[in-house]
């Protein structure tokens, strides 16, 4: 498959290449190509998809042959997400791939919960030394 790895804007119709295969044993293989965005399949026409949606979609091509062997490639096409800008013409934060759009500005999840592990120990620390103290 003569295919790379992309990053395209959003919007961007994709075709995909036909993939060659052929086996050395016996004629019969054959392959297929499947587009997903995270659990969500793709569908494809004319070999092709538009990315309408911010993050990573993988294409995989696979070639099986009449014994069963299969061989697989991968690909990954990233779309950029939409940067806006607000009134100090600053641009915008923005919610990265997998965003559902719920949100602009708001601290990623894995964050919240790392500063909020934090304040929770800084916390308990506290309780402990004022016990202590106490005694």
């Amino acid at each position: 498959v003569d295919f790379e790895d992309k990053n395209v804007e959003k919007g961007t119709v994709i075709t995909l290449p036909t993939a060659q295969v052929s086996d050395n044993v016996n004629e019969g293989a054959s392959v297929s190509v499947k587009v997903s965005y995270g659990t969500q399949n793709i569908s494809l026409e004319n070999n092709s998809f538009k990315a309408n949606t911010a993050g990573t979609y993988t294409v995989t091509y696979v070639a099986v042959d009449r014994a069963g062997n299969m061989s697989q490639a991968v690909f990954y096409v990233t779309v950029k997400a939409e940067t806006n800008a607000n009134e100090d013409n600053k641009p915008a934060l923005g919610c990265g791939a997998g965003c559902n759009g719920s949100g602009g500005a708001e601290l990623p999840l894995g964050m919240l919960l790392f500063m909020s592990s934090i304040l929770f120990g800084k916390n308990l620390m506290m309780k402990k030394l004022k016990r202590k103290e106490n005694r």
